[in-house]
């Protein structure tokens, strides 16, 4: 045998070794045999048999999470921000008559300025009596707990003229109405809010504002 053929028995001899090689550590790993797609056997963790009544082990939490707290019973319900302290809108439907007169507060909304609190009520005035009823917003104003009592602001009466309301055509009708919206500018630190209508026939009515209005 040549040089040049012995060298080409250790080049076969050395290409089967490498395959023998290969076949045994692919076989041992369970390559060989696994379903294409499937895991290889020494990477699927075998279940350990579980007693009755042993609790499974917590999983660990991933690095850097906060551990989730247990929930015990019914959690309160979440605590909402103080009335005064956020702006507020929502329908009111409160309703006050007297003297042949029916005011309606059908909605308000409260916005925060600074220190100041600027407040909105939508309002309708209806002749439930007999007689005709002049109506007028400066009859209008905003009382408080403290004794305070704040006036319209200027600009309602432009969008809210007086307007003169017949009486009810016959009974069970309604009478004619006038509605608008009256606007106050008042302190932040104003609780106990009341709205009230007064003319000077002596008719008052008033509206009790809800405790987040202030």
């Amino acid at each position: 045998m040549g040089r040049i053929g012995y060298l080409g028995c250790l080049v076969v001899l050395g290409v089967i070794l490498v395959g023998v090689g290969c076949l045994a550590v692919f076989s041992a790993a369970g390559a060989i045999d696994a379903q294409p797609g499937a895991r290889p056997q020494s990477l699927t963790a075998t279940p350990t048999p579980r007693a009755s009544g042993t609790p499974l082990p917590a999983t660990p939490a991933p690095a850097g999470a906060a551990p989730k707290p247990t929930a015990v019973g019914t959690l309160p319900p979440l605590a909402m921000p103080a009335g005064p302290e956020t702006d507020v809108s929502r329908r009111l439907d409160a309703v006050a008559s007297g003297g042949g007169l029916k005011l309606t507060a059908l909605g308000a909304s409260k916005k925060l300025q600074d220190n100041r609190a600027i407040i909105a009520i939508y309002v309708r005035l209806e002749n439930e009596g007999s007689v005709a009823i002049r109506v007028d917003p400066k009859n209008f104003r905003m009382t408080d707990g403290g004794g305070g009592t704040h006036q319209i602001s200027p600009t309602v009466e432009q969008m809210f003229p007086p307007a003169e309301l017949s009486p009810r055509a016959s009974p069970g009708e309604p009478g004619k109405l006038a509605e608008g919206i009256l606007t106050f500018d008042l302190p932040r630190a104003a609780r106990g809010l009341m709205l009230v209508y007064e003319t000077s026939a002596s008719t008052r009515l008033t509206l009790p504002l809800p405790p987040e209005f202030g």
